[in-house]
């Protein structure tokens, strides 16, 4: 059966909020990581340039809810020329305080020069992101087809040598799952600087096999990825008897979840007692775990 235009023009909106909101996300996070580290490289002036950085995120985010909501049903309700202009404008200040602050810290800090040059990548993809956005063609894009998962958990022990991505620490043993490299880098280097045990995998598919083999205290679950999304992979959890006791967060780049189709899942898991917690990347209470 085809889909009504609508629901083509909504996931069209689903996949530019989502794919905008990424690097944007990237960039947000990268600086408040140097901003918690400015202390301890006597550097706490530069801590309002980071804070404009983070601000400027934060409106690109904004914006980006304002344009392309869900509530937006045709092409002719949205503007691409104000949109772009809008955006540009706060891209501007994230570049401009970015290459400053990377000059005053080129001589004496090369990992924060790295997340500096983090910010301005993400930064460089949020513009050729913005440049590319087309609504002419929606008509054409369609939801994709779900397919029952027939992944089967298997009964195996992995030694510590045989997973990859693993970082020690003393708080806990952590799974983080999403499929962007970036974010899992982010995610893993808050965590273990709190103390935690991570493990990071890039598909609900490697989650679940790992699980099958391995205990962790708790899993931090993306919602969107190909292949399983996050749902998908917690419906899985939940049906297994012996995994469905593992503690699981959502996270989501959107700054409200879910996304399209997951209301439904999501209240079925309600009504069956499962808990679930959503967290957006966006905010630092995503990555410190009580």
């Amino acid at each position: 059966m085809t889909e009504a235009p609508e629901n083509s023009f909504a996931t069209l909106l689903s996949k530019i909020r989502h794919d905008l909101r990424t690097p944007v996300g990237h960039v947000i996070g990268y600086s408040e990581m140097i901003e918690e580290e400015l202390e301890d490289v006597g550097k706490q002036d530069n801590a309002h340039d980071l804070q404009a950085i983070q601000n400027a995120g934060q409106r690109i985010l904004a914006l980006i809810d304002d344009h392309f909501s869900a509530g937006k049903t045709s092409p002719d309700q949205i503007s691409i020329a104000d949109a772009q202009f809008q955006i540009r404008g706060q891209l501007n200040h994230i570049s401009g305080y970015a290459e400053m602050l990377r000059e005053d810290f080129v001589d004496d800090d090369p990992d924060m020069v790295a997340d500096l040059d983090k910010i301005i990548t993400a930064e460089k993809a949020i513009v050729s992101l913005v440049e590319k956005i087309r609504l002419d063609q929606w008509e054409d894009v369609k939801a994709p087809a779900k397919q029952a998962p027939t992944i089967t958990l298997k009964d195996k022990k992995k030694t510590d040598t045989e997973v990859d991505q693993t970082s020690l620490g003393a708080g806990g043993d952590i799974l983080v799952v999403d499929d962007d490299p970036t974010n899992r880098e982010m995610l893993k280097r808050r965590l273990v600087r709190n103390g935690y045990t991570t493990t990071s995998v890039s598909s609900g598919e490697e989650a679940i096999e790992l699980l099958g083999g391995k205990r962790f205290d708790l899993v931090l679950l993306d919602l969107m990825m190909p292949g399983l999304s996050g749902l998908e992979t917690l419906e899985i959890l939940q049906a297994n008897p012996r995994l469905r006791t593992v503690p699981v967060i959502m996270l989501t780049v959107a700054r409200q979840p879910p996304c399209p189709g997951a209301t439904t899942t999501m209240a079925g898991f309600e009504a069956a007692g499962v808990g679930s917690h959503w967290w957006t990347l966006q905010r630092r209470s995503a990555l410190t775990i009580a």
